[in-house]
């Protein structure tokens, strides 16, 4: 188990998973968690590449970061504290040369009171997915 020692507080991250794998002719599940209080609204977004950009404090976004490009982007969402997020994104089945191609997903929250000094918004972590055909 992973833990924390030192002076608090130490308030859970908001992270994102996916449930299932991104196989062609199905759908990529995933999950936004931990969600805080005071959540106000949310979005996810969908890219073909990572930008790869860990500190987004020069834009006034200290401690977030950026691990998919916005080709696709959903929401605005209004999520419920302590509740897991649900989004899926479907794979068409053909064409069959889809197969082998990284997807990359996102998703961040504006909350109240601020987090961030740009409108409260907060980045979860990147997830990567490679498209498969089972």
């Amino acid at each position: 188990a992973v833990f924390t020692t030192g002076v608090g507080p130490f308030l859970p991250a908001l992270s994102m998973s996916a449930s299932t794998r991104p196989v062609l002719g199905t759908s990529w599940d995933l999950s936004v968690d931990v969600i805080p209080a005071g959540t106000l609204a949310g979005f996810h977004w969908f890219g073909i590449a990572n930008p790869n950009l860990p500190d987004l404090a020069v834009i006034g976004l200290p401690g977030c970061g950026l691990y998919a490009d916005l080709d696709v982007v959903g929401g605005p969402w209004v999520p419920t504290a302590g509740t897991p997020f649900l989004y899926s994104f479907a794979i068409p089945a053909a064409p069959a040369t889809l197969n082998g191609i990284e997807l990359f997903t996102q998703a961040a929250m504006f909350a109240s009171p601020a987090v961030t000094p740009f409108f409260g918004l907060e980045t979860t972590n990147g997830v990567k997915g490679t498209i498969g055909d089972q």
